[in-house]
């Protein structure tokens, strides 16, 4: 059997310094990808200057997509991935990195279960600190069982076949927050197979209110978007988890205090009894959870 091909697609949006470390992380593969595609959604000059100077790597690629209809990470992504012509495809986003490891063990994973996609827990960096990032999940899930609860797929922590990426139409452009549960949750339901790395293989980066975990106007009507696509097969726990999830996205600085205190009061009304342990523990040990 031939050697699988892989293409790695990197969205980037004005944010050179972490590119740059990402594409580091990229060289490092100890499994290089026979192709890099970094797609900028800015059109910046400097990207693309950064990107053609970039040596170390096969095959290194820059993509403008700053004319997108819906401008964003997802509509980078599936730039990139209509234009490779490989078996498999990686995502990274450019605030991320893989450890050495990630390419090498996510098509060793595949190719001996038969799976579809392979994925990966890894670590979150808030600062100078890190935070475990695991894979949630005791059992093979369902899609039904994922659609309000992310047990620890993001973009830049899986390996997707091409067939099965372009099968499913690939991410939702018209998702601001949530398309990778959404990708992975269509996956599911089109009965595709995946499995999970055992060791913690990609580094998320936490900090920054640009970021799509930060809690904004943006991420509450992305989770509401995200919502109302889903409704028909969503349950009322379902429902209730991802209405706490809104209300937690507009208890953010700035906002008016009667708002946010009234955020809060229904935040914790939609709250399971799990999720006030998850919290409390994360308050008296003094670091930050982004499962509660």
């Amino acid at each position: 059997m031939e050697k699988p091909t892989i293409n790695c697609v990197i969205p980037t949006h004005g944010r050179d310094h972490l590119l740059l470390k990402a594409l580091e992380s990229v060289r490092l593969q100890t499994r290089q990808p026979e192709r890099v595609t970094v797609v900028d959604d800015t059109g910046s000059e400097s990207t693309r200057v950064l990107v053609s100077g970039f040596v170390g790597l096969p095959c290194i690629a820059y993509l403008d997509n700053s004319g997108a209809e819906h401008p964003g990470a997802s509509s980078s992504r599936n730039a990139g991935a209509w234009s490779a012509e490989s078996d498999f495809l990686a995502f990274l986003d450019d605030d991320d990195r893989w450890e050495p490891e990630f390419l090498e063990e996510s098509l060793a994973a595949i190719g001996y279960s038969g799976a579809d996609l392979a994925t990966a827990p890894g670590t979150v960096e808030f600062g100078s600190g890190f935070a475990e990032r695991p894979w949630l999940a005791k059992r093979v899930l369902t899609h039904r069982e994922c659609l309000a609860w992310n047990p620890g797929i993001t973009g830049s922590s899986f390996v997707i076949s091409a067939e099965s990426f372009r099968s499913i139409g690939g991410f939702d452009e018209r998702l601001p927050v949530f398309n990778d549960l959404d990708l992975f949750v269509r996956f599911l339901a089109r009965n595709y197979k995946y499995t999970v790395l055992t060791a913690p293989r990609f580094i998320q980066t936490a900090d920054g209110a640009g970021h799509l975990s930060s809690r904004n106007e943006r991420r509450a009507r992305g989770v509401r978007m995200y919502m109302e696509k889903h409704r028909a097969e969503l349950r009322w726990h379902q429902r209730r988890r991802l209405l706490r999830e809104i209300h937690l996205s507009k208890r953010y600085k700035g906002q008016a205090l009667s708002l946010r205190a009234y955020h809060f009061v229904v935040m914790w009304l939609l709250s399971s009894p799990t999720q006030f342990i998850q919290v409390l523990r994360a308050k008296i040990s003094g670091r930050g959870t982004m499962y509660a």
